[in-house]
């Protein structure tokens, strides 16, 4: 009942935006690590915590946070992560105004949260930021005498300046994502109304991608993408420039007329937004669909899909 040709075009259709979502993702980790958008992002965040680029920068050239750097012969490397309680001990530690002579020695300086107020009184606004300050002072307030819970609330500080931070970043690369995967959908000419056309005409290889599918979406991955790529995905991505004579063959030419364009634009479009939703959204729905083609599961059953 459930094995129809149209469920096939389906399934092969979610195929391709799997592989092709996979792409999009190592192409766009790709730039993240060669532009350092992670470190860039964390530098701005905590930038914008501490109101001071001046101020920020001391913090960073803390041997706490120095020791987070994996290659430090690199120029200007910064860390693309620091733990809460790192950041909190080397900003304490800054305040404190005493020479650290080791990282271990911030464990214990300051003491109470009268040192920590003297410390703030002893620097000069220029030191520390007036805004930073008052920020101390509160949690000073607050936490009435327990050095500890100055620590926490630091901590707690700094992990909602993170939380902002980590958003910020989700939004950079689901738009840095979508234009990689606009432009790899033009490149390989990946049209799904073109690709479902093809598929609905041909028979053979609707069912060759419907069983690839079924498998990646038993196996939870695909583990070769380069080999994925190729193959019978020739036979529905790319652009043919020289003339055919197979009519469904045709559809991968340009448009000779101006609603074909239409239509092209439209599937083009559709495909790169299917692809900037991810891998891991189309795996699960994967999944359910191919319980659905074997009609002896419950679709609705929940199961984690690999990124």
């Amino acid at each position: 009942m459930f094995n129809s040709a149209v469920l096939d075009v389906v399934m092969g259709l979610m195929f391709i935006y799997i592989v092709l979502s996979l792409a999009c993702s190592k192409v766009n980790e790709y730039f993240a690590q060669i532009l350092k958008w992670r470190a860039k992002n964390l530098e701005q965040a905590i930038g914008s915590l501490l109101f001071d680029p001046t101020f920020k920068d001391k913090v960073y050239n803390h041997p706490l946070i120095q020791s987070l750097i994996a290659d430090k012969s690199k120029p200007n490397a910064k860390p693309h992560y620091i733990p809460a309680n790192l950041f909190t001990m080397a900003l304490l530690d800054i305040m404190d105004g005493t020479p650290t002579p080791n990282p271990d020695a911030s464990l214990v300086a300051p003491q109470n949260t009268v040192d920590v107020a003297k410390a703030i009184e002893n620097h000069t606004n220029d030191q520390i930021p007036g805004e930073v300050q008052t920020v101390i002072h509160l949690f000073i307030k607050q936490a009435q005498g327990d050095v500890n819970k100055v620590r926490q609330s630091v901590e707690g500080w700094f992990n909602a300046a993170m939380e902002r931070a980590s958003g910020a970043y989700r939004r950079k690369t689901q738009v840095s994502i979508f234009f990689f995967a606009l432009a790899g959908t033009v490149l390989c000419n990946a049209d799904t109304i073109m690709i479902t056309n093809i598929l609905m005409h041909q028979p053979v290889l609707r069912a060759t991608l419907a069983t690839r599918a079924t498998d990646a979406a038993e196996q939870d991955t695909i583990t070769d993408l380069k080999t994925e790529m190729s193959g019978d995905l020739d036979s529905v991505l790319g652009w043919k420039t020289s003339p055919s004579t197979g009519t469904f063959a045709d559809l991968r030419e340009f448009p000779k007329e101006a609603s074909g364009w239409v239509s092209k634009v439209i599937g083009l479009l559709t495909t790169a937004f299917a692809v900037s939703l991810g891998a891991p959204f189309w795996f699960d729905l994967l999944g359910k669909f191919v319980n659905l083609r074997h009609a002896g599961k419950n679709p609705d059953d929940p199961k984690k899909k690999g990124e």
